[in-house]
């Protein structure tokens, strides 16, 4: 679902400051900036930070990849990356970042890989080989160099796909690749490193129920150690996870009802676990949500980003989450609302950079009147 070309994971909010407040304790507006050379029709997916600057990253409407760096005096360069889409980034050890997407615009097609140097230059392209097509999800940096992908293989069997893992060095060279799951529908969304070097990945499976899906892999050929299921009457889909020392991590998806063929989402599902898939804690956060953000180390913490439906019809409100390393109440930090307005509505997207000194720094894309502006903004979390 998307409103003005906007995916719905990124209709969070525009700042509105709440009643009451006293002008002199208002904070300082944000400086906002034009994104060049993007429209309306532009997909943002994701952002981070790259050098002393950041980066945005997705597609745009007219079938091209879009991965535009971003100076602090308001700058942006847009780096011509060809033709599909971009769906997730990483940092690279040597400052650069590594990229996966698509090499055609619509789902299935052939996945993507892509290295670019600290300025932003493409340096490694790779295919992975595939009978069908596949979607890749996620990239995370690989223990020794290159990087580690997740997603979903699609074979020939009609109805069936599996979980798949790629691995790949910096020169975009195949180290190895494997495919997850039998029967059904299984596909791994995230996936981390644990301390002893196994690789943990998290995903969902849909068999005559709906099931969350924990594996464990080894790391120098990706084969399944063993794997864990967790049963639910209704969707319960593993979109993030962190690490929170030792063997242990925090995984982050979403809760929702089933409605014919339409899925709604209703709230921000939270488990503490430990390395084996064994869940030790279970918290469901929100109401009405619409999106959930990477999770994002915060200390011993992890901060997440919810988009939620607002007061409005069509508003949405927009939360940083706190969540402890171990089970326990979770705190919410209020960013603000969107509200529609008449023919002149405009939508706000979100991504949490990082954390530092109790401060969680997000950068705001504001996708309004044909134009994408964006800004940098740091708030203190409660």
């Amino acid at each position: 679902m998307s409103r003005n070309g906007i995916p719905a994971s990124l209709m969070l909010l525009c700042l509105a400051m709440p009643m009451g407040v006293a002008a002199q304790d208002k904070p300082a507006p944000p400086t906002w900036h034009e994104l060049e050379g993007t429209d309306g029709d532009t997909f943002i997916q994701t952002a981070g930070r790259l050098g002393d600057g950041w980066y945005v990253a997705g597609w745009t409407s007219g079938g091209d990849r879009l991965f535009v760096t971003l100076s602090r005096d308001g700058k942006g360069t847009r780096w011509p990356l060809g033709h599909g889409r971009i769906v997730d980034v990483a940092a690279a050890p040597d400052g650069g970042l590594y990229l996966i997407g698509t090499m055609s615009m619509g789902a299935g097609g052939d996945a993507w890989f892509g290295k670019v140097d600290a300025s932003g230059k493409l340096v490694a392209e790779y295919v992975p080989a595939t009978e069908v097509g596949g979607d890749l999800y996620r990239v995370v940096p690989r223990p020794g160099g290159g990087a580690l992908m997740v997603g979903v293989y699609n074979p020939t069997e009609s109805g069936v796909s599996h979980g798949w893992v790629v691995a790949v060095d910096d020169a975009g060279k195949e180290l190895w690749q494997q495919r997850l799951g039998e029967g059904s529908y299984h596909y791994l969304t995230d996936l981390a490193v644990l301390g002893d070097g196994t690789l943990l990945a998290v995903g969902a499976f849909k068999g005559t129920t709906y099931r969350t899906w924990f594996v464990r892999l080894k790391p120098d050929t990706g084969e399944r150690i063993d794997s864990q299921f967790h049963e639910t009457g209704s969707w319960e889909g593993l979109t993030g996870l962190a690490p929170l020392g030792g063997d242990r991590m925090l995984m982050v998806g979403t809760t929702s009802e089933e409605q014919g063929l339409q899925r709604s989402v209703g709230k921000v599902l939270v488990l503490w676990a430990g390395a084996d898939g064994r869940v030790e804690g279970r918290r469901e956060v929100g109401d009405q949500v619409i999106g959930v953000g990477r999770p994002v180390k915060a200390g011993e913490d992890v901060v997440i980003l919810i988009g939620a439906q607002g007061s409005s019809t069509l508003g949405t409100s927009l939360h940083l989450a706190r969540v402890p390393a171990v089970e326990g109440r979770v705190s919410l930090t209020r960013l603000g609302e969107a509200r529609s307005v008449a023919l002149d509505w405009s939508t706000l997207g979100g991504f949490v950079l990082g954390v530092q000194d109790g401060e969680a720094e997000v950068i705001l894309l504001d996708i309004a009147r044909g134009v994408v502006d964006w800004c940098v903004i740091r708030k203190p979390l409660q």
